[in-house]
């Protein structure tokens, strides 16, 4: 579908995840299809717990006080799959790593109501879903990793934890 066709043209693909209509089981089927297609994860401002952050997807979470890295990996990424979030002012750091009305990132948008899609942010594609739902279907989508997303993938995760990932050397 249309989903698959804009990722397979996707040089640097990033998922951002948020909102509050998520399961446990859900945000972790997320999190498992996005390592496994090699694709970064960011949480967006307060929701840092749904995902694992220890796993290789996760590459930190948009905020208050947001890491100068992770915002412009966020500006740099080609397509940007906004999942269950509005990606509201602090998320989007005052409207300029995702810029309004149009971002410069190729959008997916999956939210569960229906006037929040389009009503910030113009996407390529939007998707009216529950998150439990668009996380069962997602394991339909097949995305064979691409050479560079590797890349984009393991520095978005060395980036973290360079952050926030140091031992104290004492």
């Amino acid at each position: 579908g249309r989903f698959g066709a804009i990722l397979a043209d996707a040089e640097r693909p990033l998922v951002l995840i948020g909102g509050s209509t998520w399961d446990q089981e859900s945000a972790m089927r997320i999190s498992d299809w996005a390592a496994a297609a090699s694709i970064p994860v960011v949480s967006a401002f307060r929701r840092q717990d749904l995902v694992d952050n220890r796993k290789p997807c996760y590459a930190g979470h948009l905020g208050i006080g947001a890491d100068a890295k992770l915002l412009q990996r966020v500006e740099s990424a080609d397509v940007l799959i906004v999942l269950g979030d509005r990606v509201a002012e602090a998320t989007s750091q005052g409207y300029a790593t995702v810029q309004s009305p149009v971002p410069k990132q190729r959008l997916i948008h999956v939210h569960p109501d229906p006037c929040e899609i389009g009503r910030v942010y113009a996407p390529e594609l939007g998707i009216v879903s529950g998150m439990k739902n668009f996380a069962q279907s997602l394991g339909r989508v097949r995305i064979a990793a691409r050479p560079n997303w590797q890349q984009w993938f393991s520095e978005a995760r060395k980036d973290f934890e360079d952050i926030h990932c140091r031992t104290n050397p004492d």
